[in-house]
């Protein structure tokens, strides 16, 4: 549910929603739920003080914001961000700082050495 459409059933409730949202968001962002599920939705309104609506709302928010996936009968998870890395970094040619996806210990190795020809569509002509 997009947030005009919250507005539209009064500022409280939409303020509940943002207010719900942005809790969830915080706490799928810094990894609270590792193991990638989430409360169920009565869950999240013991917890939250929120109604089933507004629990609704901001989780569809958190769908639509690519955070999140539902499934009728599977229920609410977390999606996992992908995990980033420097070529120079994956390649070997930079020492990897303390926060990168390698560590010190990781070291790549040659699998292959193979000349590969440009294929057509890169280098017409």
């Amino acid at each position: 549910m997009r947030e005009r459409e919250a507005h539209g059933r009064g500022p409280e409730r939409a303020h509940e929603v943002r207010r719900l949202r942005d809790l969830l968001r915080s706490a799928v962002l810094s990894g609270a739920y590792r193991v990638g599920q989430l409360p169920s939705e009565a869950e999240l309104m013991t917890g939250h003080r929120a109604t089933r609506a507004a629990v609704r709302a901001a989780l569809a928010m958190l769908r639509t914001e690519g955070l999140i996936e539902r499934a009728q009968g599977i229920g609410t998870h977390a999606v996992v961000a992908p995990a980033n890395a420097l070529i120079e970094e994956a390649l070997g040619v930079l020492r990897p700082p303390n926060s990168a996806l390698f560590d010190g210990r990781t070291r790549p190795r040659l699998l292959d050495s193979a000349t590969i020809a440009t294929p057509h569509t890169l280098a017409p002509g």
